[in-house]
Parts: C-alpha cells; sequence; structure tokens
C-alpha cells in the first residue's frame, strides 16, 4: 500500500494558461510578471512570442486594432481564475485589462483552425432526411393532417 505522501506526488497537476498581451513586452516587464506570478509556483515560462500586426487580433475587446500580440504559455503547480490571472497580469504591466487576455492552454486556439480549403469547394455531406419539398412531402404532410385527395380537391377525412 502507498503511503499518503507518494499518493499525494503522484497527484500532483500542472495548470496551463496562454497569456496575450497587445504590444511587446520588453525583459524587465517579463522578468516581473515571472516574479510576480512565482506565488503560483510557475513551473515553465515561456519566452514572448511576437505576431506580426494585425488590424484587429483575436481574443481582444474592439477597442484594440492595428497591434501586434505577444503570446506567453506558463504553466502553474497551483491553479489561478482566468480573470484573477488577467489581473495580475494587468496590474504588473500597468495596461488596461482589455490590452491582455488569458485563456487556459488546453482550449482550441481559434487561430489554429484546421485549414480544408474554401468552404465553397467542398462537397455537401450526405444527409438521409427526405427532401422538405416536392409533391411527396406535400402529400406526406397532408396524410399527417389528415386530410385525403379527391377529384374536386383536398378535403377533410
Amino acid at each position: 500500500m502507498k503511503r499518503f505522501i507518494e499518493f499525494l506526488m503522484e497527484s500532483a497537476s500542472t495548470y496551463s494558461y496562454r497569456i496575450r498581451v497587445a504590444g511587446t513586452l520588453n525583459e524587465r516587464e517579463v522578468a516581473s510578471l515571472e516574479s510576480i506570478l512565482d506565488r503560483y509556483g510557475v513551473e515553465s515560462f515561456s519566452r514572448p512570442t511576437v505576431t506580426p500586426i494585425q488590424e484587429s487580433p483575436m481574443g481582444f475587446d474592439t477597442k484594440v486594432r492595428n497591434t501586434e500580440v505577444s503570446i506567453i504559455d506558463i504553466e502553474t503547480a497551483y491553479p489561478a481564475s482566468l480573470a484573477e490571472m488577467k489581473n495580475i497580469v494587468s496590474n504588473v504591466l500597468m495596461t488596461p485589462t482589455h490590452f491582455v487576455a488569458v485563456e487556459n492552454a488546453g482550449d482550441d486556439d481559434p487561430e489554429e483552425e484546421k485549414n480544408e480549403g474554401p468552404i465553397l469547394e467542398q462537397p455537401y455531406p450526405e444527409t438521409k432526411e427526405p427532401h422538405q419539398y416536392g409533391d411527396d412531402f406535400n402529400l406526406k404532410t397532408l396524410a399527417e393532417l389528415g386530410v385525403s385527395k379527391d377529384g374536386e380537391g383536398y378535403r377533410r377525412k
């Protein structure tokens, strides 16, 4: 039987976050952010990667326009809510909160969509449902309503 400390060490998990900041970050800002987030037991902290300038970067409010985005991936030993992490980053970098976006690193990244080509060039999906138009559909609908067709038109049964 395992001792409690062994069980506890095996069940330890990490919490991954992706921090996006509108604009570039200098080394001093990155170092201060890393030291403040150390209270959550930072296990890994990536250097910021910067995207090219975009007219309206994904994941930000409509107020953020024509800027590049710095992206930092971190893993912590202790959990924090996304709003809490966003406020911490905003306070450390002294930027408004709408210039910061924080998400779980495991979430689907909208920028990394599967590129299967243009949608208009893809074939229509096959459906096994009957068509919702035409004479067959109309007769079936009338039969469900209890109306029969005779020589003069439709009459209720």
